[in-house]
């Protein structure tokens, strides 16, 4: 295999592109997260509902004889009749969401993200298997780790996987198989995961509040089915088509032994449904941890069909690389799709937060083995 097949050689101007790319990805994440940080209020507030529709915030209200005295979020006050309110709720400031968080049920969402990362290890273990790559268990565990917290300060949800494919194509003179499993790992986990969210909407449709988000998740349910009927098709396989896209796209080394992955899993449909099972398992157990950091917030109006169809969408939206870490990505579509559920944005980046903070934890062991081998490496050279 010559260097342009495995995608080493690159066309002029490629280095000023990835400069471009990344550049607009941190714009991208600034956008987002100042959107975000709009959003968010930090002081308790009474909302109230006025006679004609009016719709006022004040910091605090308290009753003078017939009369309400506002005291404004300016620092000023107003002065209403009792009479011309029509509702009150008072609404929490982030702070104090997250100060009445259950402490307990938090810690232990945190020690549980680190389960999920063992079947996904095994899953990718299998892939490895299948090409004949000799990398033990405990090794892709390892891997898996370390690409988990490669996830949280590179370009996008799958910034980890470059660094998986990297550290391990290093490790094999199949450079482009290793990296081939680690992209097929990747499609087949976010297949599993819109077809859980298809599932679980199907099964809750009763509920009107999904409803708005139904149309996105069938448009990509629909859209993954019509692209795989098209590429495991003899037919199209067999097109001018097919030719030309092997023909321009970059890294046709890596693209092919993927492709020769993807084709070995359809073929054995044991293997396949190991796989999918692994992705559902540790996907599901993701959710249901989030469901813990819920019930830790008490939003009493979430229940767990909302995290099942909301929580695997937001996976999907957050895997494409667009901004850096998938910051402002994961936080804004968590206000989207839980809008639909009655949460807040406050509510909702309250969640998407200490999600955030249950992945940073548990990718520090993969920071630390990636330390201890690069530790080891250089002495190894010493």
């Amino acid at each position: 295999m010559n260097e342009e097949e495995r995608g080493e050689v690159q066309p002029n101007g490629s280095r000023f592109r990835a400069v471009a790319i990344t550049v607009a990805k941190v714009v991208v994440s600034v956008v987002l997260l100042a959107s975000a940080f709009s959003l968010l209020q930090f002081s308790d507030e009474e909302r109230l509902v006025l006679q004609g529709g009016e719709e006022v915030a004040a910091t605090s209200v308290r009753e003078e004889g017939e009369r309400l005295v506002l005291t404004l979020p300016s620092g000023g006050e107003r002065t209403i009749a009792k009479a011309a309110r029509l509702s009150q709720k008072r609404f929490e400031g982030l702070p104090t969401i997250l100060r009445k968080t259950d402490k307990t049920l938090l810690l232990l969402c945190l020690i549980a993200m680190l389960v999920p990362q063992i079947f996904l290890a095994i899953r990718w273990w299998l892939l490895l298997r299948l090409q004949r790559l000799d990398v033990r268990f405990l090794t892709a565990l390892r891997l898996n780790y370390i690409g988990l917290f490669f996830n949280n300060i590179l370009p996008g949800a799958t910034g980890g996987d470059i660094a998986k494919a990297v550290i391990t194509a290093g490790s094999t003179e199949r450079k482009a198989a290793a990296v081939g499993t680690v992209l097929a790992d990747r499609v087949i986990g976010l297949v599993s995961v819109v077809l859980m969210a298809t599932l679980f909407l199907t099964m809750n449709l009763r509920h009107r509040e999904l409803l708005p988000v139904a149309p996105v998740i069938y448009g990509v349910a629909f859209l993954m089915i019509c692209l795989a009927t098209i590429y495991f098709s003899p037919w199209f396989r067999g097109t001018g088509v097919a030719a030309f896209l092997k023909g321009i796209l970059p890294y046709r080394g890596v693209l092919k032994e993927a492709d020769e992955v993807f084709l070995s899993i359809y073929r054995r449909k044991t293997l396949l449904l190991q796989c999918l099972l692994l992705s559902f398992v540790a996907q599901a157990s993701t959710i249901l941890i989030q469901y813990g950091l819920v019930r830790s917030l008490s939003f009493d109006n979430i229940e767990i069909y909302h995290m099942f169809v909301y929580i695997s969408m937001i996976f999907v939206i957050s895997a494409l690389p667009i901004s850096i870490g998938g910051l402002g990505v994961g936080e804004m579509t968590y206000v989207w799709f839980f809008a639909s559920a009655g949460l807040l944005e406050n509510e909702s980046l309250a969640l998407a937060l200490l999600y955030r903070l249950c992945m940073l934890f548990s990718s520090l062991p993969g920071g630390a083995l990636f330390l201890i081998g690069l530790w080891k490496s250089r002495r190894r050279k010493a």
